[in-house]
């Protein structure tokens, strides 16, 4: 739900900022093409006991999965990433940075790569598919397959082109190879005639690096709390939702929705001509934009990052703040805190050292034409008209919403995810475990 009309899609294809999502190929919308209530995910994602209890320590390798999509014909793969496309298009993303996992699975037509690249130009030849190697999965590629790679990718027109015609390539670790290395690859590619712009992404919040000399610029990979690096000139900043990562029993503190804002505001007060999502599809690590839900396959859990993403997207790509037209309140907590009973997991959840402390609060971002008052399970905050946080602490049962004005209700709802108390979830597959995820929808007026 979004509060405020999104320009057409040729407004953000015109604009020279972009607004990238990095995709991330293991958790397309379907796996194996069946129902959403018998499929890969449910049965071995979500599932504690899925893929034959090998994530039992853990509590299951994912919470949330992508929401369900029909089955479909033979070339479900494709059409699946046709919809993606079109569902990052709808709320101003114009490119996938795609992350290469393998050399094999990229030089293959059938493999993700090339799907992709027919994916993006079935749905809008303006939207770019972005290569980027994965070096800390490809720390074996040599320099000849690099240079392989990326000539195979110009051949697809949807593969991303920087205004003078070189193709713009990425590369996710990219220091994993030292300058020379990469001196190399673009060695051998002028001797074919190809131009790449280079754009590296680093670890953390690295703004720069050995590999500036021949890079146009440098992306941070970024941290999932609050706090944001600076943005320099040539600088990617990254946007990140949240982090929370089961099989490595960890997780970052995002502060609800605070994270992903200070992310996206650092970027449009940049002078930045890209912008990262970390991520569009990395379920594994819990950091996906993408709409998501759980195992009961309910699609109002998951897209309140989605519709924000809407909101600064535009903010980035047209330099004006959008003007808020229609009340829409969102809604983001856990639901639990990581001190939950889990008798069923083995291993507990705990903050990364030396980052943010766990918050356990119930946040509503209002977005109101008008002032008024913010209700939270019966707690109170007057706001003003446009953005406003309020945060209250979690209590166990469906957080309830209100939003009022001259003493009456403008409307009101409950939050489809229930928070539990120190006991922990009491039934169902998941009983017994633990879940960090930040969860998140919107609600306004019917």
């Amino acid at each position: 739900m979004l509060p405020f009309t999104i320009p057409s899609a040729d407004v953000f294809f015109a604009s020279p900022k972009r607004v990238f999502a990095h995709y991330f190929y293991p958790f397309p919308l379907s796996i194996g093409n069946q129902p959403a209530t018998t499929d890969y995910y449910t049965v071995n994602y979500l599932n504690p006991a899925g893929e034959a209890g090998k994530h039992l320590a853990y509590g299951g390798w994912l919470r949330a999965r992508p929401l369900p999509v029909p089955v479909g014909g033979a070339n479900f793969a494709q059409l699946n990433m046709q919809r993606e496309v079109a569902l990052a298009i709808a709320r101003g993303i114009t490119c996938f940075t795609f992350d290469i996992l393998s050399f094999t699975d990229a030089m293959a037509a059938a493999g993700h790569l090339q799907q992709m690249f027919v994916a993006a130009q079935a749905v809008d030849p303006r939207f770019w598919i972005v290569p980027m190697l994965d070096m800390s999965s490809m720390a074996g590629l040599t320099q000849a397959q690099a240079a392989q790679l990326i000539t195979m990718c110009k051949t697809f027109s949807s593969c991303a082109r920087v205004p003078d015609g070189r193709l713009l390539i990425s590369a996710f670790n990219a220091t994993v190879q030292p300058l020379t290395w990469w001196q190399g690859v673009i060695s051998q590619l002028n001797t074919m005639d190809i131009d790449i712009a280079f754009l590296p992404v680093l670890l953390g919040s690295a703004t720069s690096s050995v590999l500036d000399p021949i890079a146009i610029g440098t992306g941070g990979w970024g941290t999932a709390t609050a706090a944001v690096a600076s943005s320099p000139a040539g600088y990617m900043p990254p946007v990140l939702t949240q982090q929370f990562r089961p099989k490595s029993q960890i997780f970052w503190e995002a502060s609800n929705s605070q994270t992903f804002r200070n992310g996206w505001m650092t970027a449009i007060g940049s002078k930045a001509q890209y912008v990262q999502l970390v991520t569009w599809s990395d379920f594994s690590e819990s950091g996906q934009v993408q709409p998501y839900t759980d195992a009961t396959l309910d699609t109002t859990l998951g897209s309140g990052f989605y519709d924000l993403t809407g909101y600064y997207a535009t903010w980035f790509a047209t330099g004006v703040q959008p003007v808020i037209t229609k009340d829409v309140l969102y809604w983001f907590h856990r639901r639990m805190s990581s001190s939950a009973a889990h008798p069923k997991q083995a291993d507990a959840f705990n903050v990364v050292a030396g980052t943010p402390p766990e918050e356990r609060n119930i946040e509503c971002l209002a977005f109101l034409t008008a002032p008024g008052t913010l209700v939270i399970n019966g707690q109170a905050q007057a706001v003003s008209a446009g953005i406003n946080s309020m945060k209250a602490p979690m209590t166990p049962g469906f957080p309830q919403f209100r939003l009022q004005r001259n003493g009456s209700d403008v409307f009101e709802f409950k939050s489809p995810i229930q928070i539990y108390g120190a006991a922990g979830i009491p039934a169902g597959v998941t009983q017994g475990t633990l879940d960090m995820t930040y969860w998140g929808g919107s609600y306004s007026a019917p």
